[in-house]
């Protein structure tokens, strides 16, 4: 049955006038109903059929309000259900994002473009992180070799030359062992796949990864914390999700001022270059 506003008001006559009260309502609710209203649950959600200073005693009332609700169960289930939240473009990406990490069986994954220090994306979404501060990042451990890590975790110590860039790396953050070996990982694959074009897959260093382009420049990267994984699954996985991803990074509003582009520009969804 169609939802049907003069029916429902019928109802709520009926009712007022049966239990003599002062009025009676229908209401959408997000708290639990006090102690001492009278009221009935009715139709699909957080719908109450309400009724105002009945006469005669409370239980009475709920009693009878009760009957006539069954009585008018036909015209009670017209209510509409209250819509489903709409997401925004953010939410929408990041759950796309969280979807296909967890289909491909990846650690992580980020989107990036070829030109800009913007993440455009990432699930998990590493705290204060950009893509400018992860290829910083891997410049730094490029510099620092085999040792990166160890020296990053505080294990080892390294040449006073390279300390600048040890502070800089490591933005007063502390990390265990894995919690660096994660970002360093993070940081090679997100500058080794601004050099691709299209569907990669690398198992060198610490960080295998696959990625495809999308949208002109943007970069979808896949990025696995063990050294065996199935390409395969990878790639169809991020071939199935490229076009939807695609579209909700162009959905994104315009970033604030100095969010993320090392100045005061507003960087506008285009197309990088």
């Amino acid at each position: 049955m169609d939802f049907d506003a003069d029916r429902l008001l019928d109802l709520l006559r009926v009712v007022r006038r049966e239990l003599d009260a002062a009025d009676a309502r229908l209401e959408l609710a997000l708290e639990d109903a006090p102690p001492d209203l009278v009221h009935v649950e009715v139709g699909e959600g957080p719908w109450r059929l309400v009724v105002v200073e009945p006469k005669g005693s409370r239980a009475d009332a709920q009693t009878r309000l009760a009957l006539l609700a069954g009585t008018f169960a036909g015209t009670l289930e017209t209510l509409p259900p209250p819509s489903a939240p709409t997401l925004g473009p953010r939410a929408e990406l990041d759950e796309a994002l969280s979807v296909l990490r967890r289909q491909a069986a990846a650690e992580a994954v980020l989107v990036i473009d070829g030109s800009s220090p913007e993440l455009w994306g990432a699930d998990p979404r590493p705290a204060q992180e950009t893509a400018g501060t992860l290829l910083e990042l891997a410049a730094v451990c490029g510099r620092l070799g085999d040792d990166a890590v160890a020296v990053l975790a505080g294990e080892t110590e390294t040449d006073p030359s390279h300390q600048a860039d040890v502070d800089r790396a490591r933005m007063d953050r502390s990390f265990d062992r894995a919690g660096w070996e994660r970002r360093v990982r993070l940081a090679q694959a997100a500058e080794a796949a601004r050099q691709d074009h299209a569907v990669m897959a690398s198992h060198h260093g610490q960080a295998p990864f696959v990625t495809r382009r999308i949208g002109g420049a943007y970069r979808v990267v896949l990025v696995y914390g063990r050294a065996t994984f199935s390409e395969l699954h990878a790639e169809a996985a991020l071939t199935r999700a490229a076009a939807a991803i695609e579209t909700l990074v162009e959905r994104l509003p315009p970033l604030p001022p100095g969010d993320g582009t090392g100045g005061d520009v507003i960087a506008f969804r285009k197309k990088p270059r």
